[in-house]
């Protein structure tokens, strides 16, 4: 469990967080942000089925959302921006040439995360846009109509395998782009 100061929330630019489980992990990176000191207050706690509200899709999001979250904050460096600024570029050209950059590996997970979203949107799509080939199918819509016609267990698995291939390919293509921004900014990652 976490205990916060009355001056430190009043600081905090809270509406600017996911209103989803990722909330805790910006607001603990807003907090790194300032500057402030952070401890945990440890408590015992049971988990049980009952207890968590989290379902597997739910927590590919989590995770793809904690990864946006820890590369939009460690890449973005006010100085830089204030840099520009002071040496006479225009705020939007401050923007183009700096922000945006240092920005681009968060709005790319971010991307990630809205298409890992989108593939798990099945109950959504199905019930208000239907299941039309070639219009509304998605790929899990595709496994969904697959599993349903006799002698397509091949179609099924191929179809799965896809989708779990994309998802890897993504959580690796997101990977690869936070180690390869990190060596271009200098950044490196605190040894333990």
């Amino acid at each position: 469990y976490r205990a916060f100061s009355r001056p430190l929330l009043d600081r905090l630019p809270l509406e600017a967080n996911s209103d989803d489980f990722v909330f805790d992990n910006q607001m603990l990176a807003q907090i790194h942000w300032t500057g402030c000191t952070i401890a945990e207050i440890t408590c015992p706690t049971k988990y049980f089925p009952e207890a968590s509200s989290i379902n597997f899709r739910r927590s590919v999001q989590y995770g793809l959302g904690c990864i946006g979250t820890g590369l939009a904050f460690r890449l973005a460096d006010p100085r830089l921006e204030q840099a520009a600024l002071t040496l006479g570029a225009p705020p939007a050209r401050v923007f183009r040439t700096v922000t945006l950059p240092l920005a681009l590996p968060g709005v790319i997970t971010g991307a990630v995360l809205c298409y890992s979203r989108a593939l798990g949107e099945f109950g959504a799509t199905m019930a208000f846009v239907g299941n039309i080939p070639g219009e509304t199918r998605t790929l899990p819509l595709a496994i969904y109509s697959a599993m349903n016609l006799p002698g397509s267990e091949g179609a099924t698995l191929r179809l799965a395998l896809l989708s779990i291939g994309l998802a890897v390919l993504a959580l690796v293509a997101s990977q690869w782009l936070r180690v390869r921004t990190e060596r271009q900014l200098g950044l490196q990652e605190p040894r333990r």
